[in-house]
């Protein structure tokens, strides 16, 4: 029997009729968009801590007004903030899914980024079901004093990446200084904005689906250790 075709989605935080979906996200809260599940998380344990919100890229009200955001995006995206974690995964528990392309910016205070060529790193994060994971970084892009945000770019994921069958993705951000030193967790400074996720479902065997469903279980807990680890091993 052929294997089914992978399903593509484009996570764009708009709703079924393309409205902008509204709303701050505090530590451990998410909402559904299409087929998919988006939490927001702090790396330490914080409930009610701001992680995220949901900014129109058209007037950038909210948060981005005291902050230098996304420019160049008139759509509705999420903006990761106070080195808040966004994480993917599908609604079907366990359900494996890739990951190919993505929009972003770096997030900072109107003196961050200032004549960098990098103002910060966005890494992308996916955990397999058998709790293993691999990452890949993107340069987030400074900007210079006559623009008043961070451009948005277009990202591809690498072949070896986008290869990859994964039950979730986190993204989270490093903040970079004028000598091209970035760190993570360490400052509330490693905000981005993301936007235009574009996931595939791997249609899987009921068992796989079911191992992956109870590796689930194990909790958030795991994959943040994890996520520390590998940020540790990368300062």
């Amino acid at each position: 029997m052929a294997a089914l075709p992978a399903m593509a989605d484009t996570l764009a935080f708009e709703d079924a009729n393309g409205n902008p979906l509204s709303g701050i996200i505090k530590d451990a809260e998410g909402f559904a968009q299409g087929d998919y599940l988006v939490h927001g998380y702090a790396l330490e344990p914080s409930p009610g801590s701001l992680v995220g919100a949901i900014i129109d890229g058209a007037s950038n009200s909210g948060a981005c007004i005291a902050l230098a955001c996304g420019t160049g995006n008139p759509t509705s995206y999420y903006a990761a903030l106070n080195d808040g974690i966004i994480e993917i995964e599908h609604s079907t528990a366990g359900k494996a899914f890739t990951l190919q392309s993505f929009d972003a910016s770096f997030i900072g205070n109107i003196y961050e980024g200032l004549n960098q060529p990098v103002a910060g790193v966005l890494r992308v994060q996916g955990f397999r079901a058998d709790s293993t994971s691999i990452w890949q970084d993107f340069e987030l892009q400074g900007r210079d004093f006559n623009t008043p945000g961070f451009d948005f770019a277009h990202f591809l994921t690498s072949q070896e990446f986008r290869s990859q069958q994964f039950v979730a993705i986190d993204f989270f951000g490093f903040s970079c200084n004028f000598d091209g030193d970035c760190t993570a967790f360490e400052n509330l400074k490693g905000q981005f904005a993301i936007d235009n996720i574009e996931v595939s479902a791997v249609p899987e065997p009921s068992s796989w689906m079911m191992l992956g469903a109870g590796l689930l279980g194990m909790g958030w807990l795991s994959r943040r250790r994890q996520t520390a680890v590998a940020v540790g091993a990368a300062a």
